[in-house]
C-alpha cells in the first residue's frame, strides 16, 4: 500500500508582498471566479529548502546546492595551493560529465547538485590532476565544443565523472527533484509535490505610496529624497503538499536514515518556513509552533495519542509541556485563548505522524 504524508496548512499574513511577478506586483490567480492571492510553489519550496539549512534540520552533507557558479565552488573546495591552476582542470572535469561552462565561468543553467556530488568532483580533480592538466579546456559552451571536449578526456575520467551524478544522499534533491537538460538520465523525479498557496478569499490589489527623506538635506529643503508606490495585499492562505514515501526512499537509494530525517525536516519546515523579509507579528502562531516542534525529541510511548489499532506510537508529552507555556506567551493576546487548548493536540498529531512515517520507512 502506498504511503503519503500530506500537509494542509492555513496561514495568515499581514499586508505584504510575499511573492512578486514580473511587474513587481504580488502574484495572484483567478480561482472560483474571483481573484485570489497566490504564492508560487517554487517560492514555497525554496523557503523550505533554506529552512533545512538555516534551522539545522538536516546535516549539510545531505543537502544540495542550486547554482551556476559550480566552477567557483569547486575551486573553493580545492587546497589553496591548487586554486590558481585549478580552473582549467575543473572545466575539463565538468566537460567529462557533459556539463559545459561559458566564458564567464558559469554553467549554462542552474544545476541542483548534492553536496556529495560536488565534493566528488573536487576529489576527481585532485585525483586526476596531471591528466586533466594535459587537456585543453573547452573554449565555449556550444554543443560541438562540448562534444569535442568530452571526446578528448580519457574514458576512465569520463566514467568516473558520470558516476558522480547519482544524487545519492541529497535529501532536498530527492524531495523536490531536478532536471539536467543535457543529461536526462541524471534527472530526478520529485518525491514531494507542492501546490501553489491560494488565498481562502477574494483579494484586491492595494498600493502603498511611500516617501523617503534625505537625512542630510538642508533645513530649508522641502520634499522627499525619493517617492514611489509598491503593490501589496493581505490574505489567509491555504497551503498543501504531499510526500510519496516510497518514491523518496527510491530517490535516496534505500537510505532509511536520511529518508526518515527528510520527512521529519519537511514537516517542520513546511509549518515554519516563510519568507524572511515578510515575517511579522501576525505569523507568531506558526513560528511558535515550528520552534516548539523543533525543540522536541521523539520519545516512545504516549497514552494520550496511542492508536488502539497500532502496535506502537511515539510522542513527546513532557517536552511539549515544557515548551508550550513559552510559545503561547509569545502569541498575540487576542489569539492566546483560542490557541492554548489546541496547540498540544496539534503537536501531538504532528509528532506521531512523523514517528509513524519513520517506522514505515
Amino acid at each position: 500500500m502506498a504511503l503519503f504524508v500530506e500537509t494542509h496548512l492555513i496561514q495568515n499574513f499581514a499586508p505584504s508582498n510575499l511573492n512578486r511577478d514580473d511587474t513587481g506586483a504580488p502574484k495572484d490567480a483567478i480561482f472560483g471566479g474571483v481573484r485570489r492571492a497566490r504564492i508560487s510553489s517554487q517560492c514555497l519550496k525554496r523557503s523550505v529548502r533554506l529552512d533545512f539549512r538555516r534551522q539545522g534540520l538536516l546535516a549539510p552533507e545531505t543537502l544540495g546546492t542550486r547554482t551556476k557558479k559550480l566552477v567557483e565552488e569547486l575551486l573553493r573546495r580545492l587546497p589553496e595551493e591548487l586554486r590558481e591552476e585549478g580552473e582549467a582542470r575543473v572545466r575539463v572535469a565538468l566537460s567529462a560529465a557533459g556539463l559545459a561552462v561559458d566564458e564567464e565561468g558559469k554553467t549554462q543553467y542552474l544545476l541542483f547538485l548534492g553536496d556529495r556530488e560536488i565534493a566528488g568532483f573536487a576529489k576527481l580533480v585532485q585525483t586526476h590532476w596531471d591528466a586533466l592538466g594535459s587537456i585543453t579546456a573547452p573554449a565555449s559552451s556550444e554543443k560541438k565544443a562540448k562534444k569535442d571536449a568530452k571526446a578528448a578526456v580519457p574514458k576512465e575520467i569520463v566514467d568516473a565523472a558520470a558516476a558522480l551524478l547519482d544524487a545519492h544522499g541529497a535529501a532536498d534533491v530527492a524531495l523536490f527533484g531536478r532536471m539536467l537538460a543535457d543529461l536526462p538520465r541524471h534527472n530526478v523525479d520529485a518525491a514531494c509535490q507542492v501546490a501553489h498557496a491560494i488565498s481562502t478569499h477574494k483579494v484586491e490589489r492595494e498600493f502603498d505610496y511611500f516617501t523617503a527623506v534625505d537625512d542630510l538635506g538642508a533645513e530649508d529643503e522641502q520634499g522627499a529624497g525619493m517617492i514611489g508606490t509598491v503593490e501589496f495585499n493581505s490574505a489567509c492562505f491555504y497551503r498543501y503538499a504531499a510526500v510519496d514515501v516510497a518514491k523518496l526512499q527510491d530517490n535516496l537509494q534505500g537510505d532509511r536514515g536520511i529518508g526518515t530525517a527528510s520527512i521529519q525536516a519537511f514537516i517542520r519546515a513546511a509549518v515554519g518556513a516563510v519568507r524572511i523579509a515578510t515575517r511579522s507579528p501576525t505569523v507568531f502562531f506558526f513560528n511558535a509552533v515550528a520552534k516548539m516542534h523543533q525543540n522536541v525529541s521523539i520519545e516512545p510511548l504516549c497514552a494520550d495519542c496511542t492508536d488502539p489499532g497500532a502496535k506502537a506510537t511515539f510522542c513527546t508529552p513532557r517536552p511539549l509541556q515544557r515548551t508550550l507555556s513559552f510559545a503561547v506567551a509569545k502569541l498575540p493576546r487576542s489569539v492566546q485563548p483560542m490557541s492554548s487548548p489546541r496547540l498540544p493536540q496539534f503537536l501531538h498529531r504532528l509528532a506521531c505522524t512523523t514517528a509513524l512515517t519513520a517506522m514505515a520507512l
